[in-house]
């Protein structure tokens, strides 16, 4: 009932469809093993959704943070803009790899709370809940996280002083 919630979320965690499979085998497991721990605080889909956001932590710590990131855009396409256009496209794939390299440089906190706010367009409180911290940690890191995307995307002439791509 749950799969495709979780899913969607893994994949914006980690970008790839592949590892998100992956990761979300995984998550159930560990859902199933631990169960008898699930009070009934938030919903069932909130707490898998927790399960899975540790599960894709633990992924990173092993499998480091700067690995070669995705080249596909997936599901950043709406925070870039991208043009539609036979013409842009190989400017979107260009941007794209910018974007998930600068992601890549984002410690683990901050690049959660952006893409569970940004790209999952979560709410703030549903970010907390499954990140376990505050509402108020949650944008802080969120609004910290688009600030260093930002400057790193100026620094690398990607977007001028505006804040446009």
């Amino acid at each position: 009932m749950h799969f495709d919630a979780v899913y969607r979320h893994l994949c914006y965690l980690c970008g790839e469809s592949d590892i998100a499979e992956d990761l979300c085998q995984e998550t159930f497991a560990r859902a199933i093993v631990s169960i008898a721990k699930f009070r009934g605080d938030a919903s069932l889909r909130t707490w898998l959704c927790r399960v899975a956001v540790n599960v894709a932590r633990e992924h990173w710590r092993k499998n480091g943070t700067q690995r070669k990131l995705k080249d596909e855009l997936g599901g950043l396409a709406p925070y870039l803009g991208l043009a539609r256009d036979v013409e842009a496209t190989h400017m979107d794939h260009v941007r794209s790899k910018v974007l998930y390299a600068v992601l890549g440089t984002l410690p683990n906190n901050l690049r959660e709370a952006f893409i569970l706010r940004d790209l999952a367009g979560l709410s703030t409180d549903e970010a907390a809940r499954q990140l376990g911290i505050s509402a108020g940690n949650v944008a802080v890191r969120a609004h910290r996280a688009r600030a260093r995307i930002e400057r790193e995307l100026t620094a690398r002439g990607w977007m001028d002083t505006g804040g446009a791509p």
